[in-house]
């Protein structure tokens, strides 16, 4: 039988966007059915599973309101019309039930009810692949402008050829500023959870982010929380993402070579070594190959590859910077390198 969510909003246009939202994304467990009042809603569950229910206020408290003998078993989630109020309280918990504002992005009002009903299976169990995981690590000893441009051009070109999911270890990754979103302390939270015991899918799945094509947890928020963090806890992360996620491919960002770059590269398929060329620039990178020849690690170097990227000749505007990098040289770079 089907599992419901239903939408009870005397708007009716607003319940069937989010409706349609729901049944179109796909990946959740629930079919998402539209209602005008909590009359008909009650009387659809007599004979559905009606799992979860999101309703204006007045549907949960007023008039018409559901009772505690109807669809006792379905959770129930108040959809606040901040509108109506000279400050939105937010996301909160009234009388043991959530309450999410409103009018927000589809994508963000599913996003609030995974991080707040952790309990509560919402996104559907997919099975990894069984695939091997291609995890690519990305670093270069010369400055982080290539190493940004590069790692974010192959993320997003990976992502149309199978599930992707983009790290960003830098210390000011300046990617939140990018996609607009609120900072966040997504790798964070999840490492934070790993070093408790408490990382789970849900949890993982709550903090995935989707801008433009690229599939990413948001960065570190906080430089000093990487003092925490060895490339052994990278490594384990990686790893737990994939299995529990559909992910078959990671593109890894990576700053620092002490204890990030030396440990991550081991598990690696590739570790690309994007830079412009000028005269400091090759020097840098003739002084890295020297160090890689003193490491014991001879298999995991080999794996390395330079990358030198084609000159910009002037900055690309925020805008439309994940589009112009994709259709422009370093795009066509990309492509090349990974069709072999």
């Amino acid at each position: 039988m089907e599992r419901i969510m239903a939408v009870v909003s005397s708007e009716r246009k607003y319940a069937d966007r989010l409706c349609s939202y729901v049944n179109r994304k796909g990946d959740l467990v629930y079919t998402a059915v539209a209602f005008e009042d909590m009359e008909s809603c009650i009387g659809f569950g007599r004979n559905h599973r009606v799992e979860m229910i999101l309703a204006d206020r007045e549907m949960i408290y007023g008039k018409g309101s559901i009772s505690g003998k109807d669809l006792p078993s379905a959770k129930k989630i108040v959809l606040e019309d901040s509108s109506a109020y000279s400050a939105s309280p937010g996301p909160h918990t009234e009388n043991g039930i959530l309450v999410l504002p409103k009018y927000q992005p589809a994508e963000q009002l599913i996003r609030g009810i995974i991080e707040r009903c952790p309990d509560t299976e919402i996104r559907k169990r997919i099975p990894h692949t069984g695939k091997p995981a291609r995890i690519i690590g990305v670093y270069s000893p010369a400055g982080a402008c290539a190493r940004n441009e590069f790692s974010i051009a192959l993320s997003r070109h990976l992502n149309t050829l199978c599930r992707t999911l983009y790290f960003d270890l830098s210390e000011f990754s300046g990617f939140a500023a990018l996609t607009g979103e609120p900072p966040e302390n997504g790798l964070s939270d999840l490492l934070y959870c790993q070093k408790e015991g408490t990382l789970t899918a849900a949890r993982i799945n709550a903090v995935i982010r989707r801008f433009e094509g690229i599939d990413h947890i948001p960065p570190m928020r906080f430089a000093d929380d990487r003092n925490a963090v060895c490339g052994e806890d990278y490594v384990r992360l990686l790893h737990t993402v994939f299995s529990c996620t559909p992910y078959e491919a990671a593109v890894v960002n990576m700053q620092n070579f002490a204890g990030e770059v030396s440990e991550i590269m081991d598990i690696c398929e590739t570790v690309y070594v994007p830079y412009h060329r000028d005269t400091i620039t090759e020097m840098q990178m003739d002084e890295f190959d020297e160090y890689l020849l003193t490491l014991e690690r001879q298999p995991a170097s080999s794996g390395i590859v330079r990358v030198p990227l084609p000159s910009v000749s002037k900055p690309i505007p925020m805008g439309t910077y994940i589009d112009s990098l994709m259709y422009g040289p370093v795009g066509d770079l990309v492509r090349e390198l990974e069709q072999g």
